[in-house]
């Protein structure tokens, strides 16, 4: 069974956490690791190496992060469309925290390519909107489509 596990490193005047493995019912003992980052300043969490996020999962990074970010200025960056969904659905898993980046997942319906698009979360959501219909295919050179609908998937930005 794969564990969830993080690397920290300091960037400018924050501290940055990555992310690896699953949020799953086994990713509370290694979060609560995390709460001994206690003092007050500025966290970002990189969520590229998040492979999902489970229900039980979803509850235990609520628990976590709803204590650990007291007196803290949250960043989540490079926000997996599984993160993202999860901040879709339950304001309580990214309450407070500022959305730098995220990713969307292309599909070709011509060759089946898939495509990993990096949005800047400071955009506004009709840019947003207008940026999907601009990716298209290295393959076949035509328009790629979002896996999910467009509207639902930027949700968090209404």
């Amino acid at each position: 069974m794969e564990h969830l596990s993080s690397n920290i490193t300091m960037e400018d005047d924050h501290t940055v956490i990555f992310l690896t493995g699953p949020i799953n019912e086994f990713a509370a003992d290694h979060l609560n690791s995390l709460q001994s980052k206690k003092k007050p300043g500025k966290y970002t969490f990189d969520f590229k190496g998040i492979d999902y996020v489970n229900s039980l999962g979803l509850r235990v990074w609520v628990n976590f992060f709803n204590s650990f970010q007291e007196g803290k200025v949250i960043t989540f960056r490079n926000c997996t469309p599984d993160i993202i969904m999860q901040i879709n659905m339950v304001a309580s898993f990214s309450k407070g925290a500022t959305i730098e980046s995220f990713i969307g997942r292309f599909m070709c319906m011509e060759c089946d390519s898939e495509k990993d698009y990096l949005f800047d979360g400071k955009k506004s959501r009709e840019a947003l909107l207008g940026e999907c219909s601009t990716i298209t295919c290295e393959n076949c050179d035509v328009p790629m489509e979002l896996e999910t609908d467009e509207e639902s998937f930027l949700e968090f930005k209404k």
